[in-house]
């Protein structure tokens, strides 16, 4: 790594953690649909939630899937999203390895569920939510005032970009109010959505990458590669960025 920012440093340390530390007991998961919940009924039968059981050194717990839905077996969602069972395994699986490597012997499954909560959102999510309320607040200045209202600021789903580019028809005063450290992030946001835009945009698929990649290690190491192959310039600076939105949103450190 050629990158030694505080952020970035602390972002990859339990990776090298991971790499010292002794073999983990075997990690399982188990997919179940929650029985002892309420369905959901429709036309072709009772619907429930996905739940996996996670077991490690003869422990488990019990977590509601972050994107699994309501299905009426397993093997529908074998079928109509076959990459799904196993992006969450994926995700399970990588958060017990994290965490053995922070705690080592002190390690517990109790509490496993919140942090999950975390380690399984979007990257792109979370730096599009970030730059949204950087906008937010510059958008407090903006002029004429009356179109504020407007804007989709706080809805799920709307991509930042879009916001921006109606801000700016909006708001006869944006060009002013944009600092250069924003345009920056704004670019590296940019350059980002189209490294991963195949993985971003394939609908169902479960490819993208998640905060609990970059934690233990294996997604900064991909986007630094690619950087240094498209916007060397911007390496450094992109790496450090999405690490410092990562750590101050988790409140990891």
């Amino acid at each position: 790594m050629i990158c030694n920012n505080f952020y970035l440093d602390l972002a990859l340390k339990t990776a090298q953690q991971k790499i010292k530390m002794k073999k983990p007991k075997k990690i399982t998961v188990k997919f179940f649909l929650n029985t002892n919940l309420k369905s959901i009924e429709k036309s072709d039968g009772n619907y429930r939630p996905l739940y996996a059981q996670i077991t490690y050194d003869r422990k488990n717990t019990q977590i509601k899937c972050n994107y699994g839905e309501y299905y009426r077996s397993l093997e529908q969602i074998k079928t109509e999203e076959p990459n799904l069972l196993g992006f969450e395994e994926k995700i399970f699986k990588r958060s017990v390895v994290y965490e053995l490597g922070l705690k080592g012997d002190e390690f517990r499954l109790k509490g496993l569920g919140e942090k999950y909560e975390n380690y399984c959102l979007s990257i792109h999510a979370l730096f599009s939510s970030y730059l949204k309320l950087r906008f937010k607040n510059i958008l407090k200045q903006a002029q004429p005032a009356r179109f504020l209202d407007v804007l989709s600021l706080d809805k799920t789903g709307t991509d930042f970009f879009t916001i921006y580019e109606a801000s700016l028809r909006l708001f006869d005063n944006m060009n002013d109010l944009i600092a250069q450290d924003f345009k920056e992030e704004m670019e590296i946001y940019q350059i980002y959505y189209q490294l991963y835009e195949s993985l971003l945009t394939a609908e169902k698929k479960y490819l993208f990458p998640v905060v609990i990649d970059w934690l233990e290690g294996s997604h900064p190491i991909d986007l630094e590669k690619k950087l240094k192959e498209t916007r060397p310039d911007l390496q450094e600076k992109a790496l450090n960025l999405i690490s410092k939105i990562i750590t101050t949103k988790l409140e990891l450190y």
